[in-house]
């Protein structure tokens, strides 16, 4: 749960409307169980690397760009087709941009296509690194724009969509006590979250995933695997919010769901997607209630044990997307890439991606 952004310059009510969403669709698809793992050392050096400067923009448009050139390039070498989608915003001579990565599995854009999605965005506030905040972060036009225009134009078949699973704000893990709060009104609205954190001396050291009554399947499908991974020093809290599909707008401005609507899984839920919401908090959180949007958000931040808590993540992400649309035979890469001509395993291919994803991106597989 996160606490409603402040909105008292203007400025950072215009920066949450144009954050720019990274879409990372991936379709892997299998014949063989390849061995894989994630790469805490590639994770650690792209964030220093490409996430590192704030991504704004106006203070900073050329990093911003770069940030976006590094994904879509990633998605590329990675054999995805990547596509660019330009979007306007309300402010003049400022145009959105998301990035869509595909790999398309045998079933692609038929009827018996099944779609599973996950989401990120790689853009920050006007003069912060957002190292933590490495996901979607806003009611952000982006995700509108993708629903509304990119993904209703792309697909011409009746798809099945099995779930789209949004990040915002990942990253922060803090196991010592009394680093962990909640929202006003917490206690009374979600009653069992409140007790388990109050019964394990408020440690920030579990990650929250949100869903409503329609997405008690994804919740259950991510909380079973997260805990079935082990690491059980990094824990995980679920909510699923009493609310109707499709999500009425006027629930997205009601302050009894202020904490749990502000990130792009709204746009889904408002068009009728199943989605959930991932995150660690934010700033009911250790540093981060002092960091949130500030510079003080930045790489000193970098852990071995925060490095850990996204890599979990990252595997959680990975099996819960495979679940959703199970792989079928293998598909040659497309062509461009490096593995033209070849073929790809999910276990090598899609857990970097999810790296990159946590980074900045969205993850949507095709069967």
């Amino acid at each position: 749960m996160k606490a409603s952004y402040q909105k008292s310059q203007a400025e950072d009510v215009w920066s949450t409307m144009i954050r720019r969403i990274v879409y990372l669709f991936i379709a892997t698809v299998l014949t063989q169980q390849a061995r894989c793992d994630v790469d805490k050392d590639w994770m650690r050096q792209t964030l220093a690397e490409h996430f590192s400067a704030p991504r704004h923009h106006v203070t900073n448009p050329v990093y911003k760009n770069a940030a976006m050139t590094f994904i879509r390039d990633q998605f590329r070498e990675m054999g995805l087709e990547a596509h660019v989608h330009t979007f306007s915003t309300l402010l003049p001579n400022v145009t959105g941009v998301n990035v869509v990565g595909l790999l398309k599995g045998r079933y692609f854009n038929t009827k018996d296509d099944s779609v599973a999605a996950i989401a990120a965005h790689y853009d920050t506030m006007r003069d912060t690194p957002d190292v933590a905040q490495i996901a979607c972060a806003s009611l952000s036009c982006g995700s509108r724009a993708l629903v509304n225009q990119w993904l209703s134009n792309f697909f011409t078949a009746p798809i099945t969509w099995k779930g789209v699973l949004v990040m915002d704000t990942i990253f922060n893990f803090d196991s010592n006590q009394e680093t962990q709060t909640l929202p006003p009104g917490a206690e009374q609205m979600f009653p069992d979250v409140a007790r388990d954190v109050d019964s394990d001396g408020k440690r920030g050291d579990f990650l929250l995933i949100t869903g409503r009554d329609y997405d008690a399947r994804l919740v259950t499908n991510f909380n079973d695997t997260w805990n079935r991974l082990g690491e059980t020093q990094y824990e995980i809290e679920a909510l699923v919010l009493p609310i109707p599909n499709p999500t009425p707008e006027g629930i997205l401005f009601d302050a009894t769901f202020a904490d749990v609507v502000r990130s792009d899984h709204s746009s889904f839920w408002t068009e009728g997607y199943r989605a959930v919401f991932l995150t660690d908090t934010a700033n009911f959180r250790g540093y981060m209630r002092q960091c949130y949007h500030y510079q003080c958000d930045n790489l000193t931040y970098v852990t071995d044990t925060n490095i850990g808590f996204i890599a979990k993540t990252a595997r959680t992400l990975i099996s819960v997307v495979d679940s959703m649309a199970p792989a079928v035979e293998a598909v040659r890469a497309v062509e461009g890439s490096k593995n033209k001509g070849g073929y790809v395993h999910e276990g090598c291919v899609a857990i970097p991606l999810a790296l990159t994803l946590l980074l900045g991106g969205k993850l949507l597989k095709f069967e």
